[in-house]
């Protein structure tokens, strides 16, 4: 290599090392779908306790608590799958255990 562009192509390298990689092993799909996980999760909780519930806030949470590594996502849906399974008058009876991952966890009021 020809002695002047070795310097170019270092600082090249070096800063397509920094610049180019992130240290993050969050995957955006992987967030993207959290994200929508806990939503359904808080909405649905939401629509079957009838109570006023902060969906934003409890959505938030959840996203945190799984990138924490604090709860997983198959108990988000656990808890989606019982609200939209769940009869409507016996909702709050039949998910609350499973949904206490949303309604406990995050304390969203």
């Amino acid at each position: 290599m020809d002695q002047r562009y070795a310097f170019p192509v270092c600082l090249l390298l070096a800063l397509a090392g920094t610049f180019g990689c992130s240290d993050d092993d969050e995957d955006p799909i992987e967030e993207t779908q959290n994200g929508e996980e806990c939503r359904e999760a808080c909405t649905g909780w939401e629509r079957c306790s009838g109570e006023a519930f902060d969906v934003l806030e409890c959505r938030q949470r959840c996203v945190e608590a799984i990138d924490d590594d604090r709860i997983g996502r198959g108990a988000v849906d656990d808890c989606d799958d019982c609200v939209d399974d769940a009869d409507a008058a016996q909702c709050v009876a039949e998910c609350a255990d499973v949904c206490a991952v949303v309604t406990e966890t995050f304390d969203v009021e």
